[in-house]
């Protein structure tokens, strides 16, 4: 894998789509001026951590009356009963998704039951010290303060994400960021009540495209390694759900905010009807309970 290259066609717009990601590595777009040809090592050692967390996923759909519904998590209970690396490392994304997600509810939920299985996946993958006991006494002593827990669950992605490219095991990364992208959408898309009443939250749901598009572009850089190859059938229907959805031409528009900076507009933006809903809520349902069966 080390001698191999490809152009950075995909992964270069990571950097324009996710700019606030954390990364302390120079940002490659400087040192490209159209598309070439990259060593494979150092375009990932810089993708690597502009990958987006749940939170940051969920924190661009949710606004502030959605309904969190802690049933839809995958039961903790169900941890022990995935045995092999492959459902060890999706479902460590899954739960990270979970813990996420439950940090936003106003009700005192099971916060710390899902903080003890990530510790438990995180070392049958063998990945250690990632949840020691201050990060456990902080849950614990935060259990009321969700923007607490918000903090919490980024910082144990990013320092999972760092673990997993200091010791190059893209591969791994790559399941557990699958486990967590399709869970936060499973639970964006569960979490809606009302069609009607939750027209612009789909709309940031569809807009995820851009984020899944470019890790899909990185998943595929590591299509032949085995562990990645069996969560690929489910990462290529996510995307065929993404392509189908329709956009319409809107006229560009120049917004001044409040700081005086300007705000330009797409130029375009999804259709959200209850047709393509329903069908990228049902694809999103299906891709889900499948990762989490055992």
């Amino acid at each position: 894998m080390k001698n191999k290259y490809f152009l950075l066609i995909g992964l270069v717009l990571l950097f324009g789509v996710l700019p606030n990601c954390k990364s302390d590595k120079k940002n490659v777009t400087e040192e490209v001026g159209f598309v070439e040809e990259v060593n494979l090592e150092e375009a990932l050692d810089n993708v690597i951590y502009v990958l987006p967390s749940p939170n940051e996923i969920l924190a661009e759909i949710f606004i502030a009356d959605m309904n969190i519904k802690p049933e839809l998590a995958n039961s903790h209970k169900n941890a022990t009963k995935y045995v092999d690396t492959r459902s060890q490392s999706i479902n460590l994304g899954v739960y990270i998704a979970d813990f996420a997600y439950l940090s936003y509810s106003e009700e005192n939920t099971t916060e710390l039951d899902y903080l003890k299985v990530i510790k438990q996946l995180s070392e049958k993958v063998n990945m250690y010290g990632l949840v020691g006991n201050s990060m456990m006494d902080r849950i614990r002593n935060n259990l009321t303060e969700k923007d607490s827990l918000n903090v919490i669950s980024q910082e144990l992605y990013y320092e999972i994400s760092n673990n997993l490219e200091s010791s190059n095991r893209h591969n791994i990364f790559t399941l557990i960021s699958s486990g967590a992208i399709i869970e936060s959408m499973y639970l964006s898309v569960s979490t809606v009540d009302n069609f009607e009443d939750y027209k612009e939250v789909i709309k940031k749901m569809y807009e995820q495209k851009f984020v899944f598009d470019n890790f899909y572009e990185y998943a595929m850089v590591f299509a032949d390694d085995p562990y990645v190859e069996q969560i690929l059938d489910q990462l290529e229907i996510l995307k065929q759900t993404f392509d189908k959805l329709e956009k319409t031409d809107i006229e560009k528009e120049v917004v001044k905010n409040e700081d005086q900076t300007l705000r330009f507009g797409s130029g375009s933006e999804f259709v959200v009807n209850s047709d393509n809903f329903k069908e990228f809520k049902t694809n999103i349902v299906s891709i889900r309970n499948e990762i989490v069966a055992f």
